[in-house]
């Protein structure tokens, strides 16, 4: 635990009301503050996992991966084609530096089905695992 916290923990009895919430208020910013941190590491740990994919392979969105409309989340999807190098959107309005698809890696193509049409769209593949 944070030494401040410790410290206004031990002197909360002597505090005024005022300075408790002010100590409250603190514990509660460095705790969701810990939490955030925590989760953000987890992650990134998720995102760093790589799998090796094959054609015909069905996959999903890993946890907290999922940064486009479809597939929806727990939604199969096939895989269609691993490119050996990566393309890039190159539409700015949609992947300027002020998205977070700007200079994502598009290297797996994945088919779904929508409304009973097959179609197929362009992934980043760390951001996917094996069905």
């Amino acid at each position: 635990m944070d030494d401040i916290i410790k410290k206004h923990l031990r002197d909360i009895d002597k505090a005024s009301d005022e300075d408790k919430i002010s100590c409250m208020k603190e514990i509660v910013l460095r705790t969701s503050l810990a939490a955030y941190e925590t989760k953000l590491r987890q992650v990134r740990e998720i995102f760093d996992k790589r799998y090796s994919f094959t054609v015909g392979q069905l996959v999903k969105w890993k946890p907290y991966m999922k940064n486009r409309k479809k597939p929806a989340e727990g939604e199969p999807a096939i895989v269609m084609e691993v490119l050996s190098e990566p393309v890039f959107d190159s539409n700015p309005s949609q992947s300027g530096a002020s998205t977070p698809y700007f200079r994502e890696p598009l290297d797996i193509s994945l088919g779904l089905i929508d409304d009973d049409d097959f179609d197929i769209y362009f992934f980043d593949s760390r951001r996917f695992e094996p069905c």
